[in-house]
Order: structure tokens, then C-alpha cells, then sequence
């Protein structure tokens, strides 16, 4: 037999071979793992990137269209006005060649960056203005507006000769409140929120009623109807409306029908009176700042607003042709006087004060000289002293519809006014209030900017966009 020569051990050198060439692999393995993973994050990153420049892309351009939609309604507004300053100029320059109510508009006319182009149609005196705005991409606005030539008015309801809210009514020492003659059952010539408490022979000739649960009428002479929970003490002309059977009318004497278990008067509202609007018509005119101390015969106002304080003194007379607005107080005294200009007609004038109003010693307010017209007297104060109240009417003052809507009114010696209404009334000394004196209470009060027709301007809420 031959000898067998073993196997060639090739086998295990493959095998050797096989398992260095793993380990390398295994050693490059966690490198490959790391590019693969940077390679994944760098794809996300550039992703991301892309998103964010889209986004910031989008956002720039969403903001460059709102910019140009702000920019070329700003446009469609310069229009506006510009026909506005047309409609009022004394010459076709600068306007096209035309002017007055005869202005017809322009077209392209070069305004921050782009064009306008206006139309005016209908008749004197309300007028509509069109204006087109384009930016200087192209994008465009229309809008339009109502242009009048008759001054801007508000219409102002009362519907008692005196008004008060929470803090009641105090009457006393021959007081005589007139009403308007109306013969409706329900109207009250007198009328709180609060308490109405009367004393040494006031009198009020019209209906009395107090609004809240549990108010009273104390002590009042009313040749009418009295409304209130509680009625004692009273002398009532007509017919009482009470809620409790005994209690309710305790004291009181009735010459009509008492009726029992009436439910509590509904409140009436206060006067509709816009006072921003007015204060905002005043500041649009002429502001002056500092205090103003007027004198002479010869002063003439408004629409103007004062940042200070106004005092008239010594025979003064300051005539308004607009509403006046001061953010101080106000004094008016020793025989001044505060009118409306002629030129208001039957319209009524507006005069604010953010301060308190003092009037007195012969203070003298009118209106315009025409049955109806009248000054509606404002203060914003709302102090509740009777020492200083919002405002103080005393010694023989006329003429003024006085307003607090948040503050005391309190009138003395002789005062003689139309209307009080205030968050609180105090009247004493021979005040007398006449509701019927003055023609305005059968309709709401025309209140009026100014007595000129040749004011031009822009009606409120006329304002409006169109496509």
C-alpha cells in the first residue's frame, strides 16, 4: 500500500483570510454607520433649509402684498382729501383746472410712489368722491366718500327738564321746575335714578318718577302724576302710582287715583349727546395751549379746542361759530356772555369742558337768537361736591341746557335755565327750570358744528371700499 500524504491545510488559511477580512470590516463598520448618519442629517438640514427659505420667501412676499394693499389704499385716502382741498379752493390750481362744486376730479395724479385718480358726482351740496389708489406695482384700492357742504350735526334727545342718575335729586327753598305742557300720562318732567327729595315749596309742574327698586318722592308738590315705590310726604295733583298699599303712600295727599302695587318705574336714558364726537369736531379745528383769560366784546371761537383753562370776566362776550372744547375748567362771570353766531339759525351749539364749570353773577349763555337754538353746556368732571361741583350755575344765570353725566349740577339764587340733567342735581334759591320755554323738547335737538353752509367736509361714515 502506498503511504497517504495528509491534506494540504489550505482550508484554514482561507478561513484565516476570511476572518481578517471581517475584522477589518467589523473596524471600518462604525465609521460607515457615522457617514451614514451625517449623511442622513445633512439631507435633513438641507431639507429644513429649504422649507425656511421657502417660508421666508412666502413671508417676504405675503408682506410685500400687504404692503402694497396698505400702500395703495394710503393712496385712494391722498385722493380723497386732495378732492376735498379742490371742492373748497378759490381756484382751479393745482386741482386740473377746476375748483368748487364744479371740480370733475383728476386722473394719475403721481403720489407716493404711484398714481390716484379721482370722480366726483352729484349734485351741491353732497357730492360723492371716487378714488382709485395704484402702488407702483400695479395694485390698486378703491374707495368713496360723501363730501357735504353743510356743517356736521348729531341729533340730541331729552325728555325731562331734570335728569339724574344714582345720586338722586335735591330740591329745596322755592324752586319751580316747568314741564312741557305734554299731556301724555307717562311722561316724566322730572326724572332719577336715585331719591328725588324736595323742601320749602318746591314745586314741579309735570309728572315726578324715580326708577329704582325702593326709590321715594319725599316731600314734592307735583300738579301731576307721581311714579316711585314709595311716595310720602308728597302733594300730588293728579294720580299716584306706588308699589306697597299703606306704606308706599305714607303721608301723602292725592287729588286723582292712587294706584297700588304698580311695578317700578322704567328708567329713562340720558341724553344722547356724542360728546367725543364733538370734542374730536372742536380739536379739528383751531388748539390752542395755555390758559385763555378773554375780555371785550369781541371774541369769537370754534370749532377750537383750548389745552387750559377759560376765563370770561367783566361783561365779556365771547361768541362760538363752532363747538369749543377746553380740558381745563371754565369760569364765566360778572355779567359775561357766551352766544352761539346768528348764523346757527335753529341749530344748537356745543360747549365741553373736561373741568369744572363755574357760571355766575349775571353769566348769560344763548343760543343763536332763533326759537330752538340753544348751548348745551358739558362737563366731563365728576365731582359731587356742592361746594365745587361739575358744574355751578348761581346768581342770576340764563340760557344753558347744563349736562354732568358724571358729576353734580347745582343751580342757586335765581338761576334760570331750560334743562339740568347730571349724574346728581342739587337746585336751591329760586332756581327756576322752564322745559317749556325753549321749542326744542317736541323733537330731538340739531346740534349743529357751525352756522356756515360753506364748510365742506367729509361725512362721518361715509366712508366706505368697493371693487
Amino acid at each position: 500500500m502506498g503511504t497517504i500524504k495528509p491534506k494540504a491545510k489550505t482550508t484554514n488559511t482561507r478561513q484565516l483570510r476570511k476572518k481578517i477580512d471581517l475584522r477589518t470590516l467589523l473596524k471600518k463598520v462604525p465609521n460607515g454607520f457615522a457617514l451614514i448618519s451625517v449623511t442622513i442629517l445633512l439631507g435633513i438640514l438641507l431639507a429644513f433649509s429649504f422649507i425656511l427659505l421657502n417660508a421666508s420667501l412666502n413671508t417676504r412676499f405675503v408682506g410685500n402684498v400687504f404692503q402694497q394693499a396698505l400702500s395703495s389704499e394710503q393712496i385712494a385716502e391722498a385722493g380723497l382729501h386732495k378732492a376735498l382741498f379742490c371742492i373748497k379752493a378759490t381756484t382751479g390750481t393745482n386741482c386740473g383746472g377746476t375748483n368748487g362744486a364744479s371740480y370733475a376730479g383728476e386722473s394719475n395724479v403721481s403720489f407716493g410712489g404711484g398714481t390716484f385718480s379721482t370722480s366726483v358726482t352729484g349734485v351741491s351740496p353732497t357730492l360723492t368722491v371716487t378714488s382709485v389708489g395704484t402702488s407702483i406695482t400695479g395694485q390698486t384700492k378703491r374707495v368713496k366718500s360723501d363730501i357735504s357742504a353743510l356743517p356736521p350735526t348729531t341729533s340730541m334727545t331729552m325728555t325731562a327738564a331734570v335728569q339724574a342718575g344714582a345720586s338722586g335729586i335735591s330740591m329745596s327753598n322755592n324752586v319751580v321746575v316747568i314741564g312741557d305742557g305734554s299731556n301724555v300720562v307717562t311722561d316724566s318732567d322730572v326724572t332719577s335714578i336715585g331719591d328725588i327729595v324736595c323742601g320749602n315749596n318746591a314745586q314741579i309742574s309735570g309728572n315726578v318718577s324715580v326708577t329704582r327698586s325702593g326709590g321715594k318722592i319725599d316731600s314734592c308738590k307735583v300738579t301731576r302724576n307721581a311714579y316711585a315705590d314709595l311716595l310720602t310726604n308728597d302733594k300730588i295733583t293728579k294720580d299716584a302710582y306706588y308699589l306697597t298699599p299703606v306704606s308706599g303712600i305714607s303721608g301723602s295727599t292725592v287729588g286723582g287715583t292712587k294706584y297700588p302695587n304698580s311695578p317700578t318705574p322704567v328708567p329713562i336714558a340720558m341724553p344722547n349727546l356724542d360728546i367725543p364726537y364733538w370734542e374730536s369736531v372742536a380739536s379739528a379745528g383751531t388748539v390752542f395751549t395755555g390758559d385763555v383769560n378773554l375780555s371785550g366784546s369781541n371774541n369769537v371761537l370754534g370749532p377750537e379746542k383750548i389745552i387750559g383753562n377759560l376765563t370770561l370776566s367783566n361783561g365779556t362776550v365771547l361768541t362760538l361759530t363752532g363747538p369749543l372744547y377746553v380740558t381745563g375748567n371754565v369760569d364765566i362771570s360778572n355779567n359775561s356772555t357766551v352766544k352761539l353766531d346768528p348764523s346757527f339759525g335753529a341749530a344748537s351749539g356745543v360747549f365741553i369742558a373736561d373741568g369744572t364749570i363755574n357760571i355766575s353773577n349775571n353769566g348769560n349763555i344763548q343760543g343763536s337768537g332763533t326759537a330752538g337754538s340753544v348751548i348745551i353746556v358739558v362737563s366731563n368732571s365728576n365731582s359731587m361736591s356742592n361746594s365745587a361741583p361739575a358744574i355751578m350755575a348761581e346768581n342770576n344765570v340764563t340760557g344753558a341746557v347744563l349736562y354732568a353725566p358724571n358729576g353734580e349740577v347745582h343751580t342757586s339764587n335765581n338761576a334760570n335755565v331750560p334743562a339740568v340733567v347730571g349724574l346728581k342735581v342739587v337746585m336751591d334759591n329760586n332756581t327756576t327750570v322752564n322745559y317749556g320755554s325753549l321749542n326744542i323738547f317736541n323733537a330731538p335737538i340739531n346740534v349743529a358744528a357751525s352756522g356756515s353752509g360753506t364748510g365742506w367736509h367729509i361725512q362721518p361714515n361715509s366712508w366706505r371700499e368697493f371693487k
